[in-house]
């Protein structure tokens, strides 16, 4: 999502400067990244500087030389497509997370939703299942395995609102504009407005591992190793933890 790169983080395509530490990082770990940023920089002498999107989206962006240091991605594919065009440092890549996939819908919603072929088309009625653009996001792609897997997504498919990334996806579902929406379970983790109608089998869709690695030009960045490693500590862990994501 070009947006979130480019005009919530106008700073993001400057020089790079010694004096921050910028992450490009899948936009479904916004609200825990966001607060590790925070924690980390206050007691430290360098800024964190997040840049959200989707993660095809920040592979991109990466490979035509934004600056930066650092890549979380939300799945293996996009972590793999960098590293063979040379922009990721072997030695640092890793599985940092685990998420789940879900079945949002608004917590006042009577909905009542069963992954049965026949059931599930037609408790969606006329309404529009929202979903992170599957030929694209992540997140899309895990929910559209699943859907396939259930024997469920030709009947649904036509129906998708397709989003730009994992956050778009959950404020369409938040506004209602969407009956439901496929979502991480870190996206309703604590969120007042969405409850799970359906939680997805782990063997539903393929493993939602989290990667991350340092960028190739900040393979000897000394600050940036140093949150790399930060991440791996107790600190970072309990707020990964506390937003609905498993710490590898």
């Amino acid at each position: 999502m070009l947006f979130s790169v480019l005009c919530l983080f106008p700073n993001a395509a400057k020089a790079e400067d010694t004096k921050s530490i910028r992450v490009f990082a899948a936009a479904s770990t916004i609200s825990a990244l966001t607060r590790v940023a925070a924690v980390y920089s206050k007691s430290n002498a360098i800024k964190i500087v997040p840049i959200f999107a989707s993660s095809g989206a920040l592979a991109r962006h990466i490979d035509s030389g934004m600056p930066g240091h650092i890549f979380l991605s939300a799945n293996q594919h996009w972590m793999n497509w960098l590293t063979k065009r040379g922009r990721i440092n072997r030695p640092s890549r890793r599985v940092f997370l685990e998420n789940h996939l879900v079945i949002a819908v608004l917590r006042k919603s009577t909905l009542k939703l069963s992954l049965v072929g026949g059931d599930f088309i037609r408790a969606l009625g006329m309404g529009r299942l929202a979903m992170a653009d599957p030929d694209h996001v992540p997140l899309g792609t895990y929910g559209r395995a699943a859907l396939k897997k259930l024997g469920v997504w030709n009947g649904v498919k036509d129906r998708v609102l397709r989003l730009s990334d994992a956050a778009r996806t959950r404020v369409i579902v938040e506004r209602g504009e969407a009956v439901a929406g496929i979502l991480y379970a870190s996206d309703i983790k604590g969120n007042p407005k969405l409850r799970a109608a359906v939680r997805f089998d782990t063997h539903d869709h393929p493993p939602i591992h989290y990667e991350i690695a340092l960028l190739q030009r900040a393979a000897n960045n000394a600050a940036a190793l140093r949150f790399l490693k930060w991440l791996k500590g107790a600190a970072a862990k309990q707020i990964f933890t506390n937003a609905g994501f498993q710490v590898k």
